[in-house]
């Protein structure tokens, strides 16, 4: 890296050499396109438990640090309830928070970074922290989307009620993250437009690998189409 390059801190959702899936795929190709333009370190935010292979891979393309580890914490009380229900910069609204001593190390870090690029909506929200200047928050899904998708398309009049209640709470948290964060990405123009639009959006779109050489067509009778995605996430079912 070029002495005077932009250090860039990318805190993601995922390993970006995990099994594949979109939010993996978004993960890999942004943290690919960040080290054109500075000195990456990597961290991850997830509960999910890694397997060797995928840390090997990603410890072999990007500067890590060490993963922070997440935590269940249920809203319980009546409080905590009503805060989630009211409030929308309370934080815990995932079920979830970072381990505190993992959170502290991340945070006292931050202004050694000149860029900060968080993927998912619900990362900075585990790390408990409102403000992020200097910071890119990277919507691969725009939450209240996801869950309209639910509320259009219930298995019970219960499960509509309960995504209608999240699409209307998501919403307000959404109309709040332009005053959280320097710059928003999204995926598309659709989700830009979604968002209020504004010179503060801005749309990368998903990609993939080109292949090395070109696929070969395969004409069929009769014609089939091919659906790849993971069918335990609502929108694809």
């Amino acid at each position: 890296m070029k002495a005077g390059s932009p250090r860039i801190l990318y805190i993601s959702s995922c390993w970006p050499h995990d099994r594949t899936y979109g939010g993996q795929l978004r993960a890999l190709h942004i943290g690919r396109a960040l080290q054109r333009f500075g000195e990456v370190t990597l961290t991850v935010v997830s509960d999910d438990k890694p397997d060797d292979n995928s840390v090997r891979r990603t410890a072999a393309e990007f500067l890590l640090d060490p993963p922070i580890r997440v935590k269940l914490s249920r809203n319980r009380r009546l409080a905590e309830r009503l805060r989630w229900t009211f409030d929308p910069r309370f934080l815990n609204v995932h079920g979830c928070v970072a381990d505190g001593v993992d959170r502290a190390r991340l945070l006292g870090r931050l202004h050694s970074f000149d860029l900060i690029w968080i993927l998912d909506f619900s990362t900075p929200n585990i790390l408990g922290q409102w403000r992020w200047p200097r910071t890119v928050l990277d919507l691969d899904n725009v939450p209240s989307t996801y869950q309209r998708t639910i509320w259009q398309n219930p298995a019970t009049l219960k499960e509509k009620f309960k995504a209608g209640m999240l699409v209307l709470l998501l919403r307000r948290r959404e109309q709040r993250l332009k005053g959280r964060f320097t710059k928003l990405a999204v995926c598309s123009e659709m989700d830009r437009q979604y968002l209020g639009g504004g010179e503060h959006i801005h749309v990368i779109p998903n990609g993939f690998e080109r292949p090395r050489q070109e696929p070969c067509r395969n004409l069929v009778y009769p014609p089939r189409i091919g659906f790849i995605g993971l069918f335990g996430y609502p929108p694809n079912a």
